[in-house]
């Protein structure tokens, strides 16, 4: 098969899940693990992972941990996004224990350490 799947993951503790008021596919870190398993047993070629860096709950450790976690996976890709807050959404209202620009830029420094 020649295919291309993406798995959008917030982050691997579920109140980061919940906090973003977005139904989630993926409720715990094991339900990614599962997937991407299923993924590779019905052949996609190609399997890539979006993290989001500095989602509302998360933390410096937390997004580690996830980070690595999708790292042994060992997917065609990575991707580490930074949260986008858009006007007019409820997260840009609300701005829900958000982590510091310091914390994101930590996340985003381990990131790139961690996936060169």
């Amino acid at each position: 098969m020649d295919s291309y799947l993406r798995f959008a993951i917030e982050n691997n503790a579920s109140d980061c899940f919940i906090s973003t008021g977005k139904p989630a596919a993926f409720r715990v870190m094991g339900d990614v693990i599962s997937a991407d398993a299923e993924a590779v047993d019905a052949g996609f070629a190609a399997i890539n992972m979006d993290l989001i860096a500095g989602l509302p709950r998360d933390s410096y450790d937390g997004f580690c941990r996830t980070l690595d976690t999708v790292a042994e996976l060992n997917p065609a890709n990575i991707t580490v996004h930074t949260l986008a807050l858009k006007k007019g959404a409820d997260l840009f209202e609300k701005r829900v224990e958000l982590p510091s620009f310091e914390e994101v830029s930590k996340m985003v420094d381990y990131a790139n350490a961690t996936l060169r």
